[in-house]
């Protein structure tokens, strides 16, 4: 059942960019500011006890709606609610639709924002954007597939919701700043499996000698490391030296490659669920 909901999310999403029209959690900031309002003089706003009052009534209200489908109504409005909230858990943004018009018109206007803000200092305007083009993959795409698998619909919304206060409350400008610490720990916590998976899904798909031998160098670190350790691996996978000046050439390979890791990452999924169903 999960196989088939990944293949028709996933094929929504990557071919018909079906999100863009759901509107993806364009509600979630001013859901913030009215609880942040709320919870302001019971300094209750911060920290882990904010991402709960502001996480957990979304989750328990989705959790709800899915346990009357399947017991109440029909399974198969069950099955339609999964494949919904795992689109819509995808995103918020419409990566693959982005990149390709981006590539087309090799015009860096077309990108949102957060294509140019840079985990670190980078000087070179096409390294930055591929070096994002990594980290929203994960964060887009292959962290919240793998929390589906792990733990079903809620788990993939729960990871977006995550990912979402840890953006919405980015210091200097955001009022939310009590409960960015807790977010990022938290986003830092969930990505640290699927980064290294990811790890694994580039040397397979990419050049396995290059990202092999930094995987097995940098496994160990901890969720600090987590955006970097996806940038280089995908840098490797693609033959890239993190010192060489980039080129538009060298976002269409990163582009390229996230786009085989994805399809890669659906096999393993299928061998493993058909597996399931032979044994």
């Amino acid at each position: 059942m999960k196989l088939i909901i990944l293949l028709i999310a996933l094929g929504l999403e990557r071919y018909l960019h079906a999100g863009q029209y759901l509107y993806r959690f364009n509600w979630f900031h001013a859901y913030l500011d009215k609880l942040a309002n709320f919870c302001e003089d019971k300094h209750l706003w911060r920290g882990y006890i904010g991402l709960a009052i502001n996480i957990l009534p979304v989750i328990i209200i989705v959790g709800i709606v899915c346990l009357l489908f399947s017991w109440i109504i029909h399974p198969l409005f069950e099955f339609i609610f999964a494949i919904l909230i795992l689109l819509y858990s995808l995103g918020p943004t419409s990566l693959f639709m982005q990149l390709e018009k981006f590539l087309q018109s090799t015009n860096i206007d077309v990108l949102p924002e957060n294509y140019k803000q840079s985990y670190k200092n980078v000087e070179n305007t096409n390294r930055l954007i591929s070096s994002n083009i990594f980290i929203l993959f994960n964060s887009q795409f292959f962290a919240v597939i793998f929390w589906f698998v792990v733990l079903g619909p809620l788990g993939a919304l729960f990871y977006r919701l995550i990912v979402l206060n840890a953006e919405q409350s980015r210091p200097p400008e955001s009022k939310h700043q009590p409960l960015h610490h807790a977010a990022s720990m938290l986003q830092g916590i969930l990505d640290w499996i699927p980064v290294r998976l990811l790890g694994v899904g580039y040397a397979l798909v990419g050049d396995f000698g290059n990202v092999w031998s930094l995987w097995f160098k940098n496994f160990l670190t901890g969720i600090g490391f987590n955006n970097q350790f996806n940038v280089e691996a995908g840098l490797a996978a693609v033959d890239v030296k993190a010192s060489k000046y980039s080129d538009i050439e060298e976002n269409r390979n990163v582009f390229h490659l996230v786009e085989r890791t994805l399809i890669f990452t659906l096999v393993i999924v299928a061998i493993f669920t058909l597996g399931a169903w032979i044994y």
